[in-house]
Parts: C-alpha cells; sequence; structure tokens
C-alpha cells in the first residue's frame, strides 16, 4: 500500500465490494434498487419510442407530498446534506477538482444532491484511488442518502392510494429478484 491506498493488481468483484465501506454498498444496493422500481413504475425521463429507459426522477418528485420533503429537511439524518450539499467532480485542465454543491431548497435539488454522492461515489473516486479529505463525511453522505430513499418508499406506500403509480414503485422495489 502506497501513502495508505491500497493499489489493485489484479480484477476481482469480489475484492472490490469488500473495500468499500459498509454504508457505500448499502447505498449502492438501495439506490440501484430504487432507480429500478421507479423504472418498472413508469417513472420514465422519456416515454418516447426509442429513447433511453432513465428513471424520472422529475416526475416522480412530483408525485411525492410537500410533506416528503419538510419530513426529509427536518430530519437528522439528512442534515449533512442541507448543510453542506454534495460537491460536484469537474475537469479543471488535465485533472479533476471539486465544485460547490448546490443548495437544497425544493424536492428536485434534494434528489439532484442523492444522484450527486450516487455518481462522486460510482464515478468521481471517492475511495480506492486516492484519500479523501474528509473520510467521516462522505460516510455521513453515504448513510444520509438510503435514509432519504427509505423515507421516499415510506411515502410511496402511505400515498399509493391517491397516486397508484407510487404503490407500483413501492411493490416493485421489495419484489424479488
Amino acid at each position: 500500500m502506497e501513502g495508505g491506498v491500497k493499489r489493485m493488481t489484479t480484477f476481482s468483484a469480489v475484492d472490490l465490494l469488500q473495500d468499500l465501506p459498509q454504508e457505500a454498498t448499502k447505498f449502492f444496493a438501495v439506490f440501484s434498487r430504487f432507480e429500478f422500481a421507479m423504472k418498472r413504475a413508469g417513472y420514465l425521463k422519456s416515454h418516447a419510442e426509442g429513447a433511453a429507459a432513465e428513471p424520472g426522477w422529475d416526475c416522480f418528485a412530483r408525485d411525492l407530498t410537500n410533506t416528503f420533503f419538510q419530513t426529509v429537511q427536518n430530519s437528522n439524518s439528512a442534515k449533512v446534506l442541507f448543510d453542506v450539499p454534495p460537491k460536484k467532480q469537474i475537469v479543471q485542465g488535465n485533472s479533476f477538482d471539486w465544485k460547490k454543491g448546490e443548495d437544497i431548497t425544493d424536492i428536485n435539488k434534494l434528489f439532484l444532491a442523492v444522484r450527486c454522492v450516487r455518481n462522486n461515489l460510482f464515478h468521481g473516486g471517492k475511495f480506492l484511488i486516492e484519500p479523501v479529505e474528509e473520510p467521516s463525511r462522505n460516510k455521513e453522505l453515504l448513510r444520509a442518502c438510503p435514509a432519504i430513499l427509505e423515507t421516499a418508499l415510506q411515502e410511496c406506500k402511505t400515498s399509493g392510494v391517491e397516486k397508484p403509480k407510487l404503490k407500483e414503485l413501492h411493490r416493485h422495489f421489495f419484489e424479488p429478484l
């Protein structure tokens, strides 16, 4: 190990998962399953023939009640996102840098922040490649995002009577693989 960073010499998916913090593995599982359930319930970015089958976060956000955002905003588990929103990795010359996160003032920006954490984990080199400045903050972010999605799932369950797509999302999330 060089400077506390493990260097990989062979590819092993098991090793990759074992090297990730437990919070990252949980977030990966919850987020992936959530987007799967969104698509299965019909929350798509576009319904056009031939369009990419991407989850429609804005459509989903519109179906949630106003109290959902307030509940998350007032919860201690999501405080880290509201206090200092996640940064976005950007290109800076021949390298990368971090851009300040946008303040979370509504439900769409909340889900944008959750996706930013996902992107930073999946694509941004937050772990394994080089040491990070605030590892404890990263773990807080990785704990906050599944909590937000779990709160959204609860909202889907309780609001499903008025909005059947929410109930479908909830059902698909928990259906066997």
